[in-house]
C-alpha cells in the first residue's frame, strides 16, 4: 500500500498482519444491538456532533447540500467524470489499493477538484452559497485540526457494480504510530446519493481512532471482534448529508452491488504543519487560480503560516500576505572588483549590474 505496509510501525503494516485490513460489515442494528450503543445519526447540532466524533470518531452533518446547491454539485461532477471518460482520462480502478482488485475499472476518481469548477472551491471553504451547513463544519474542522489548517487534497470517487471494496485503513497511516492524542487529518464526504451498505457506503469502524491508535492494541481479527473491541459498519445517510471523520479512524470504500453509482465528493483536510496530499501550489491552473477567492487560496497554502510557507523570506513574520512564485528568483550573486578597485560587478543569472565603488566603503 505505497510502500506503508513495510515501514515499522506502520498502521498499514499492521492491519495487514493482523488481518485486519478486511472486516465482515454489520448492519447498524446488528452494530448496536451488539455492541450497546446508539450510533451517529446525521444532525445539525454542533454538540451532538462533537461527542459523536469524540466518542465514535465520525459524524453525519444534516443537510450539508441542499436543493440548488446539492442539484448544482451533483451536474457539474457527472458531466466532468463522464467527459474524462469520454476523452480517454479518467481514472479508473477496481477499487483495492493493492493486489488484483486494484487493477479494474469499475470505478472512478475525478482528482483536483478545484481545477473542476469554482463551486468545488467554495464547498471546500465551506461557503454559505453553496453549503447549507457550512458553517457548523467549519467549525469542526477548527476543533479537529486547530488553526491554520490546509486543504490537503479534494476528488469525487464513483463506486461502481463489481468494484471491490477498499482494504480498511487510517487517512494518516502514514505516521508512525503510536499516534499523538489528537487528529492529524479529517475527512470530509459530501454524498451526492444515499449511502448505504447496498451500494458501497463508506465502510466505518466506530472508536478505532481510540483503539488503535496507540500501537499496543493489535489482535488477530477474530479475537478482537469476539472481543469486541472492533466492528466494521457502512455509512448511510440520505443525500446531501455530509460525512466526517477522524484521520485515525479505519474505513475504506464499501462494494457496490447494485446498478447504479455510488457518489461522493471528498474533501481531505491536515493541520497547518502535514504535507498536502495533492501538491496543490503545482495542480491549481493558471485559471482556477484567477477565480480563487483569498480564503480558498489560504486554505490552499498560499498565504504562509507562523513562518511555514514562505517565499524568499516573505511572510516569515507576518501573515497578512500570500506569496507567489517569483518572477526571477534570487540567485547566485558576487562582488568583484576591477579596474584598480574603481568599480564593482554584481552579477546575475542573465543580468549583470555595475556600479561605481564608494569611496567610503572598507570593500
Amino acid at each position: 500500500m505505497y510502500g506503508y505496509d513495510q515501514k515499522e510501525n506502520s498502521s498499514a503494516q499492521l492491519l495487514r498482519e493482523y488481518e485486519l485490513d478486511e472486516l465482515p460489515v454489520m448492519s447498524r442494528e446488528e452494530y448496536e444491538h451488539k455492541y450497546q450503543c446508539k450510533l451517529p445519526s446525521p444532525s445539525a447540532d454542533i454538540e451532538e456532533l462533537r461527542r459523536d466524533l469524540k466518542e465514535f470518531g465520525y459524524c453525519y452533518v444534516k443537510n450539508a447540500l441542499c436543493g440548488e446547491q446539492l442539484d448544482d454539485a451533483t451536474r457539474r461532477i457527472q458531466e466532468q467524470a463522464e467527459a474524462e471518460v469520454y476523452a480517454g482520462i479518467a481514472h479508473l480502478e477496481g477499487g483495492a489499493q493493492y493486489g488484483q482488485a486494484r487493477k479494474g475499472t469499475s470505478n472512478q476518481r475525478v482528482f483536483a477538484l478545484q481545477n473542476k469548477g469554482k463551486i468545488f472551491q467554495d464547498i471546500a471553504t465551506c461557503k454559505a452559497s453553496v453549503t447549507n451547513n457550512g458553517a457548523i463544519i467549519w467549525e469542526l474542522l477548527m476543533g479537529m485540526l486547530g488553526r491554520g489548517f490546509l486543504l490537503s487534497s479534494a476528488n469525487a470517487n464513483f463506486a461502481c457494480k463489481g468494484g471491490s471494496a477498499m482494504f480498511l485503513h487510517q487517512d494518516q497511516g502514514y505516521v508512525p504510530l503510536p499516534y499523538p492524542p489528537f487528529p492529524l487529518v479529517c475527512q470530509v464526504i459530501y454524498l451526492i446519493d444515499d449511502f448505504s451498505q447496498a451500494n458501497g457506503g463508506t465502510i466505518l469502524v466506530p472508536r478505532s481512532h481510540l483503539v488503535l491508535s496507540n500501537g499496543k492494541n493489535f489482535k488477530k481479527k477474530d479475537i478482537m471482534i469476539n472481543n469486541r473491541e472492533i466492528g466494521a459498519i457502512s455509512a448511510t445517510a440520505p443525500k446531501g448529508s455530509c460525512l466526517i471523520f477522524d484521520g485515525r479512524l479505519l474505513h475504506g470504500t464499501g462494494a457496490n452491488t447494485t446498478d447504479r453509482p455510488r457518489r461522493g465528493l471528498l474533501f481531505y483536510y491536515c493541520r497547518g504543519w502535514i504535507r498536502q496530499q495533492e501538491n496543490i501550489y503545482l495542480s491549481l491552473s493558471k485559471e482556477s487560480r484567477k477565480i480563487a477567492e483569498p480564503n480558498f487560496l489560504q486554505l490552499c497554502g498560499f498565504r504562509p503560516w507562523r513562518t511555514l510557507g514562505q517565499v524568499e523570506g516573505e511572510g516569515a513574520f507576518k501573515n497578512s500576505s500570500f506569496v507567489e512564485k517569483p518572477d526571477q528568483p534570487v540567485g547566485e550573486l558576487r562582488l568583484t572588483e576591477t579596474f584598480e578597485g574603481k568599480f564593482f560587478s554584481v552579477t546575475q543569472e542573465r543580468k549583470t549590474f555595475d556600479f561605481q565603488k564608494d569611496p567610503k566603503s572598507k570593500l
